[in-house]
């Protein structure tokens, strides 16, 4: 039995009840452990293994929204594209001149 986590094994399991008002959320992922704190969130436990990272955390039930999927595979217009490439060329002149 390896010293660290498998892929397979770095999972973030979400749990809910209708006795309880927060999400558990347990995770050895990575990204979502940034997601998490980028958002402001605090471990309440600490589950590191061998030096690999993992966390628990206790959320609000309201502080996770569901997207919809069509939010999730949302497509720009052709409109929307010229107009994104547009501002990031103006951002990349704009920072350009910051010293």
């Amino acid at each position: 039995m390896p010293d660290y986590l498998t892929g397979p094994e770095r999972e973030s399991v979400f749990l809910s009840s209708d006795a309880s008002p927060i999400w558990e959320i347990t995770t050895h992922q990575r990204k979502m452990i940034s997601k998490l704190r980028n958002a402001g969130w605090e471990p309440v436990e600490d589950l590191n293994y061998h030096g690999q990272p993992g966390y628990r955390f206790h959320i609000p039930y309201n502080a996770l929204t569901i997207r919809s999927k069509d939010a999730v595979e949302r497509k720009l217009t052709e409109e929307q594209i010229t107009q994104r490439k547009a501002n990031l060329v103006q951002w990349n002149k704009d920072d350009s001149k910051v010293d």
